[in-house]
């Protein structure tokens, strides 16, 4: 078994990453192997094999065993596993090792098992942290992902902008210039993404009806799309069928893909989330280069010449399309937006934040605990993706576990099905709810958050929220929540607000379009 995965580790070798680790490139290939091979038998057999290694004293296929198992969102596993083999390890760099540490900590809320659990995570950040400020001082590769950075609370957006300026350097520092442009006067558009094709992902839902009101002519670009193709019961199934759709197998190599990306407008729908992506936007295949939706933060690297964004996430700027009715579309049917008061006061009333719960803090869960104290008949329905986060969050509710309910992870239509039993979603800090705040408002639902300094941290105050809803911190969030509790009235007021800003794809395409004809008009060769 080992032999037959090192064959394997040797024959997906020429895809891997540009990072010059050993260790980055054998985790890489793991993960590629996972990727192109996705079926169950394939999976189990590559962990068993890992498994075996590292009962060795295997620590390169521990971490790698570490990696796979959290690519798949096995936490409880992967927690089992750096508790076993990698507790104090010999030969790994430590700064794998502490990222590795705290995204596994995050995923299973390890910090609410004991005070000492919560201080160990804290610790884990400011390690993460110093490890990140030494990489841009040296630039040399942190091994941590630009996208990864954002969800780490504390982290300043400044720290995070200088990483993804660090990444786009690596991965290619010697970027291609603009060709030439076309004599077009009506601008060809282009759609780029990793994503396009991945079942559940919520990237192709929301944007799988933007195509069809498009005025300007449209292509659709799928790249590295899985080797199972999407189900016509799929919601983003409609995207695969668009006439100018092309899909580019992971097979095919980045010289073979350029010369068919033929648009004036390219908008990257993955930013620094796929290093192919990236590295095929740096060969720069169209004109104008746009990044939008994928990575929210601001980008600074040669190949992207705009952001999309709206008046609220970033000042104005030559380098920003502002959409001003904001920029995070949606597809969900504008018909469909219930309309509907708070549960009677002999009704339980519904507290829910559906978001993995890596995205909690622990103050933002202390918050929650208080709300449901002074909400007595009220509960909080929350995510089950692991055994351990379950565990852990009831340790640290104690009495108001009984009032905590998790729920499974649904495909999306049944999801959203599910959300119209809920009164109010109480989101995350830093980093905000992006889709499934849309999901709750759509619902008929009331979101109620924290003002952010950083562009993942003001989503929910773009999309919905207001004076009312968008509190200055945290005691503040506590008591709006309470108060859409004890105030229908208040409730109802605040949900009308709420639905009079919902903007539809069609109304959010037109505005999009007059900036890019804008863009397109202004735009001369370099």
């Amino acid at each position: 078994m080992l032999l037959l995965l090192f064959l394997l580790l040797l024959l997906f070798l020429p895809s891997l990453s540009p990072f010059p680790s050993p260790l980055h490139n054998h985790i890489t290939s793991l993960l590629n192997i996972h990727k192109l091979n996705p079926n169950v038998a394939n999976t189990e057999n590559l962990i068993k094999a890992l498994n075996e290694s590292a009962k060795c004293g295997n620590e390169l296929d521990a971490y790698g065993l570490t990696c796979l198992l959290v690519d798949s969102e096995r936490w409880d596993e992967s927690k089992e596993v750096m508790d076993m083999y990698l507790e104090e390890p010999k030969e790994l760099p430590e700064e794998a090792l502490t990222f590795m540490r705290y995204k596994v900590a995050s995923a299973t809320c390890d910090w609410a098992a004991s005070p000492s659990n919560r201080e160990k995570y804290y610790t884990l950040i400011e390690k993460i942290k110093k490890h990140l400020e030494n990489a841009v001082e040296t630039q040399t590769d942190p091994q941590i992902q630009p996208f990864d950075v954002l969800r780490i609370p504390t982290i300043s957006e400044a720290l995070t902008e200088k990483v993804s300026t660090l990444r786009s350097k690596i991965i290619n520092p010697d970027p291609s210039p603009p060709p030439k442009k076309s004599s077009n006067k009506i601008p060809t558009i282009g759609y780029i993404s990793h994503d396009l094709e991945k079942p559940g992902h919520p990237m192709p839902f929301l944007i799988r009806s933007i195509f069809d009101h498009h005025t300007l002519p449209v292509s659709i670009y799928s790249i590295d799309p899985p080797s199972t193709s999407l189900s016509p019961s799929d919601p983003a199934y409609p995207i695969t069928t668009h006439p100018n759709y092309t899909s580019f197998p992971s097979s095919l190599p980045l010289p073979s893909i350029l010369p068919n990306i033929t648009c004036d407008i390219l908008i990257d729908l993955s930013s620094l989330t796929s290093t192919k992506v990236s590295t095929l936007l740096s060969l720069r295949p169209s004109p104008i280069q746009i990044s939008y939706l994928g990575y929210p933060s601001p980008l600074k690297n040669p190949w992207t010449d705009y952001q999309i964004t709206d008046p609220f996430i970033l000042p104005p700027s030559p380098t920003h399309i502002s959409i001003p009715s904001g920029y995070y579309v949606n597809s969900h049917p504008s018909y469909s937006i219930p309309r509907r008061s708070p549960p009677p006061k002999n009704r339980t009333f519904t507290f829910t934040n559906l978001g993995r719960p890596n995205k909690y803090t622990p103050e933002t869960f202390d918050t929650w605990l208080s709300i449901l104290r002074r909400c007595p008949n009220s509960e909080l329905h929350l995510l089950s993706t692991s055994s351990l986060s379950l565990l852990n969050l009831k340790v640290l509710a104690g009495p108001l576990s009984s009032r905590l309910k998790f729920l499974p992870l649904l495909p999306q239509l049944p999801h959203l099905l599910r959300l119209s039993s809920s009164s109010v979603h109480l989101d995350t800090s830093p980093y905000n709810s992006h889709t499934l705040t849309v999901d709750a408002l759509w619902r008929g639902g009331v979101v109620v958050g924290v003002k952010g300094d950083t562009w993942c941290g003001k989503v929910t105050e773009s999309l919905g929220g207001g004076e009312g809803l968008i509190a200055n911190d945290l005691k503040e969030y506590e008591d709006v929540a309470v108060r859409l509790y004890e105030d229908g009235e208040f409730f109802e007021r605040e949900r009308e607000r709420v639905l009079e800003k919902w903007v539809t794809a069609e109304d959010w395409v037109k505005e999009l379009e007059e900036q890019l004809v804008r863009i397109w008009n202004e735009y001369e060769d370099q």
